[in-house]
């Protein structure tokens, strides 16, 4: 038994050797650096199938220890077995290239290019090889002759991509725009190559594209691609004033009914430029009630007012007043009906949570729950509103059961995750902490990113303030003023706040505790103070879990409230650069662009 375990042991090596093969120990050899073995298992592999890649790593090698004569050898050889592939005559004359001969390299090229077959394949091939190897002028002449030879394919895109690595940006522009000029169908195409060739962050290189946009429009005042194109540059860096003017241009000379008004005014709204997407909406309406789209702008219009009034707290009660009064003028005018319930739906958030006139907004929304013909999904809404209202009242149990009706009616739907959230809450607010975290972390994984991270936050807060501490009296302290906000006691909540500070000093809810306070001011109008919590948090805790959520907002108090770009572009760099999975990246660098360089109007 001894001696056959002893025997097993001396043949394991032999056994295991066996099992690695030639192209394993190749690689091994190639990513150690020890060419001269790699060469060895390489030049058996690529005599055995000379077709594969197998060739371009054994060539690696030879070049590597300057075994050039094989390295001629070889490629020549491969291009008598193989005498239809472009690649061989490519690496024949990076050859002569490397060994100093550049006349007889560029006359190899020159040939190769000379007696290319009007082959799509062989064109694209022939460019991507003499790309491979550095040869970007090559290449474009491949493309070009290409063009000729082959004009059913003007090669624009391809052509275009090589200008842009030789850094020529102005042949570039001109090889995308005359691929509209083909045909307009193209424009989506031209689109996204701009997007990959040029970069929007370059204020000389906007600026060259736009200027090349503006002498096309001249030009051809009737050609409305280039107007098309130019807006889409416009959009991309923020100009939405010098959009809204192209937008109307193009609305009268096409008859467009204002459709293109409508896009402009929702891609102004999200980007909180409310001026804009009210004077384009309001452009719409003017056009009167025959108008196809006269209904739809209005009720985007009231919409957009909304949104304005949410964003701007030194707005007042005089401005949410008059927004009450035209919602319910033109609800009049439309009709209580299932079209216009989200009419309704807003008119009862400005009764209640800007006027403080919570009877009048159950009314609003008793009302319409009896709106005929509505959609189970538009009865939810109505429903999760109403219970947003109940806990203003101070009726949280109340409003948990109607949360509770609209997830269960919703199960899988974003519906009702969000009523699943907002009991969730409702339970966190009245210290049920196991319950409130076991019903987060099922909505870890919803399919909104938005509801997804808000669980996750609220449930960190629990886990972080439950499973450590000795005592939960600070999270429950901390709780009842999260309730308190979002019943619209401020003062009192910042005095629950101010006692939880004073007995539990140094505590693990600190940041939550800036974050609070810094919301709170900023639904106060009080941007100073505001501006001072949101610093003090991301200096104190840079790697805490809010410091992004601070970050992106004072970026956003920077931008919008207290109007200073500079400072606004400082922190949502930092989002960009020191938060890189942060949600906000996407809209800090889309608010950074719009925020750099100069705009050409």
């Amino acid at each position: 038994m001894k001696l056959t375990l002893a025997i097993l042991l001396c043949l394991l090596p032999s056994i295991f050797q066996a099992q690695v093969t030639d192209e394993q120990l190749a690689s091994h050899y190639y990513q150690e650096g020890d060419f001269e073995k790699a060469s060895l298992y390489y030049k058996r592999l690529f005599e055995t199938q000379p077709s594969t890649s197998y060739y371009q790593f054994y060539l690696n090698c030879l070049y590597e220890l300057e075994q050039l004569k094989e390295v001629k050898d070889i490629i020549k050889k491969q291009i008598r077995v193989f005498p239809r592939e472009q690649k061989y005559y490519v690496d024949l004359g990076s050859y002569y290239r490397k060994v100093g001969d550049d006349k007889r390299a560029e006359k190899v090229f020159d040939d190769l290019i000379n007696d290319m077959e009007p082959r799509f394949n062989e064109i694209q091939s022939t460019s991507k090889a003499f790309q491979t190897i550095g040869e970007s002028q090559f290449a474009l002449k491949t493309l070009q002759k290409g063009r000729k030879i082959l004009p059913a394919y003007p090669f624009n895109i391809e052509i275009a991509s090589i200008y842009g690595e030789l850094g020529n940006t102005s042949a570039m522009i001109d090889e995308l725009i005359s691929l509209v000029e083909l045909s307009p169908n193209y424009l989506q195409t031209v689109q996204n190559a701009l997007g990959r060739n040029i970069s929007l962050d370059n204020a000389d290189e906007r600026n060259l594209l736009k200027a090349e946009l503006y002498k096309k429009i001249q030009q051809r005042p009737n050609e409305d691609i280039y107007v098309e194109l130019l807006t889409w540059v416009l959009i991309q860096e923020g100009n939405f004033e010098a959009v809204y003017r192209q937008a109307v241009a193009l609305d009268k000379r096409k008859k467009e009914n204002g459709y293109r008004l409508m896009e402009l005014a929702s891609l102004a709204s999200k980007s909180k430029n409310f001026p804009i997407a009210m004077k384009s909406l309001e452009y719409v309406v003017q056009k009167g009630e025959g108008s196809q789209m006269y209904v739809a702008a209005k009720m985007e219009l009231m919409d957009v007012l909304y949104e304005k009034v949410k964003a701007d707290p030194e707005s007042g009660l005089d401005e949410a007043k008059k927004l009450e009064l035209r919602y319910l003028d033109l609800l009049e005018e439309l009709g209580y009906r299932k079209n216009t319930l989200l009419l309704q739906i807003q008119l009862a958030e400005v009764q209640a949570f800007y006027l403080n006139q919570n009877a009048k907004a159950k009314e609003t929304l008793e009302a319409a729950l009896e709106t005929p013909g509505a959609s189970p999904s538009q009865m939810a809404e109505v429903k999760l509103l109403l219970a947003d209202i109940l806990i203003l009242d101070g009726q949280e149990w109340d409003a948990s059961l109607l949360y509770m009706q609209v997830e269960k009616d919703f199960k899988y739907d974003r519906l009702g995750e969000m009523a699943k959230f907002k009991n969730a809450k409702i339970y966190y607010f009245k210290g049920e902490f196991e319950l409130a975290r076991a019903m987060l972390d099922v909505l870890k994984g919803s399919t909104s990113k938005l509801i997804s991270n808000d669980a996750m936050e609220l449930s960190l807060l629990i886990t972080d303030n439950t499973l450590i501490d000795t005592t939960v009296e600070p999270l429950q302290m901390f709780a009842r003023a999260d309730l308190l906000v979002a019943q619209q006691h401020l003062d009192e909540a910042l005095a629950v706040l101010d006692s939880l500070n004073a007995k539990f000093k140094y505590h693990a809810l600190s940041d939550e505790i800036l974050l609070r306070r810094a919301n709170i001011a900023f639904s106060q109008a009080d941007f100073e103070k505001c501006e001072a919590y949101l610093i003090e948090l991301i200096e104190q805790f840079p790697l805490d879990i809010l410091a992004d959520n601070a970050a992106y907002q004072l970026a956003q108090l920077y931008d919008y409230n207290l109007k200073l770009p500079e400072k606004a572009m400082e922190y949502y760099k930092l989002i960009i650069t020191e938060f890189k999975d942060s949600l906000f990246v996407v809209e800090a660098r889309k608010r950074f662009r719009a925020l750099r360089g100069d705009q050409i109007n």
